[in-house]
């Protein structure tokens, strides 16, 4: 199931927090090679660092997270809210292709969730020791203080 946890904070001037090794557990949708697992993480989800991550059929594995900044168009505009983003990820880790599936915040929000998204880079997902392509779905909030 959807993990409860924190989104990825946005807000302005925050310290550019990109954290190597990221896990996060999350349950796959049957283990069928044939079929691509979605991994959604709760609107409440933040990222958690640990000191030796595991790839397993029950986790994935961040291993470079670049936050969005927050644009100053929005800022002016004081844009907040939500935004969910899919990201398909290749079997070396890699984002190839990231798609807006809905959001409260304005154009300029979601172009730059979307370009640091596909700066992301990823453990190759294993299921046993085959490395496997997955998608993932990944929440963002751009909060203003």
């Amino acid at each position: 199931g959807a993990l409860v946890e924190e989104p990825v904070e946005v807000e302005p001037e925050s310290e550019r927090r990109d954290r190597i090794l990221q896990r996060v557990a999350a349950g796959l949708a049957g283990d069928d090679e044939t079929t691509t697992p979605v991994i959604e993480l709760g609107e409440d989800w933040a990222p958690r660092s640990t000191s030796a991550p595991t790839t397993r059929t029950n986790e994935f594995v961040i291993a470079h997270m670049v936050r969005p900044r927050y644009p100053a168009i929005a800022i002016e505009a004081e844009v907040e809210g939500l935004i969910r983003v899919q990201a398909w990820i290749d079997r070396e880790g890699e984002v190839k292709r990231v798609e807006v599936l809905d959001s409260e915040v304005d154009r300029s929000c979601e172009e730059e969730t979307l370009r640091a998204m596909r700066l992301w880079k990823f453990r190759p997902y294993r299921v046993g020791d085959k490395a496997i392509e997955f998608s993932v779905i990944v929440p963002f909030r751009y909060r203003l203080e």
